[in-house]
């Protein structure tokens, strides 16, 4: 996929991918690479966080659902922001309290400027 780094902070999490390696027979991006590149972007999100106040933990995807908005013609990227605060506490006290925990994180997908997708997902954390 050709997955690359922008930012990386307990603040927002943005990955990018290249086209050509990604391509789909109408020449835009294949639906599962954008997908992908959300789904690994709200992972991350979730890892940064957990990471800047405890160890990290065994996270997975458990359900995930895109909005394609737009076709992609070039390079894109994913953004992940940090859950509401609201959240974020609900998240952890269940983790404490139970050893596993669930909470969902949403990214944005943009190309050219345009927002080409739109992505929620549940993660799960466990101890």
């Amino acid at each position: 996929m050709g997955v690359r780094v922008i930012a990386v902070e307990p603040a927002g999490v943005t990955l990018c991918a290249p086209l050509t390696p990604n391509l789909n027979h109408e020449a835009t991006a294949f639906g599962g690479s954008t997908s992908a590149l959300a789904i690994l972007a709200g992972w991350t999100q979730l890892y940064v966080c957990l990471w800047s106040i405890t160890e990290p933990r065994r996270i997975v995807i458990q359900r995930s659902a895109v909005q394609y908005l737009a076709p992609i013609v070039g390079e894109f990227c994913a953004t992940a922001a940090a859950p509401p605060h609201d959240e974020w506490e609900r998240f952890l006290a269940q983790l404490d309290k139970r050893g596993k925990s669930r909470i969902a994180i949403r990214v944005d997908v943009v190309s050219n400027g345009v927002r080409a997708a739109a992505f929620e997902g549940d993660y799960v954390a466990v101890r």
